[in-house]
């Protein structure tokens, strides 16, 4: 198994290898295989602020509309090789080797440039503010 997610002390999922998907509703003292649309390797999952389930693998997305009881494959354009969830507020990030996507509302964009004009070489290596005499 490679990813796994609880959205409250009874309801949880393991995601793996093969497509593979398990899921308990009783604290984890028993799992239940559920079907999986695609045999890809499963990497992440997490659930949005709208409930709704989400889980990568190398090809794409599954989503889960009804909490988690059925999943399906989302289409998407192009081999990302997706393999992180992240929630950042209400909405989702998902890291790949070769895209960055971040959720909007129902669908998703892929970013095609980072703004990194926080980070500049000047301060490569300098110590965080505030971080002077912790070390």
């Amino acid at each position: 198994m490679t990813a796994i997610y609880f959205s409250d002390i009874s309801n949880g999922w393991l995601v793996g290898f093969n497509g593979q998907i398990l899921r308990t509703t009783d604290g984890g003292s028993n799992w239940k295989i559920q079907p999986s649309p695609v045999k890809s390797w499963l990497t992440s999952l997490a659930f949005d602020a709208a409930g709704k389930g989400w889980i990568t693998f190398d090809d794409g997305l599954l989503t889960s509309d009804d909490s988690g009881a059925t999943w399906k494959r989302v289409p998407f354009e192009g081999r990302y090789f997706l393999a992180k969830l992240l929630r950042v507020g209400p909405a989702l990030w998902a890291i790949g080797q070769s895209a960055v996507m971040q959720q909007d509302g129902t669908k998703w964009k892929r970013i095609e440039t980072l703004n990194l004009r926080n980070v500049g070489d000047d301060q490569a290596g300098a110590p965080a503010k505030g971080a002077e005499g912790r070390r």
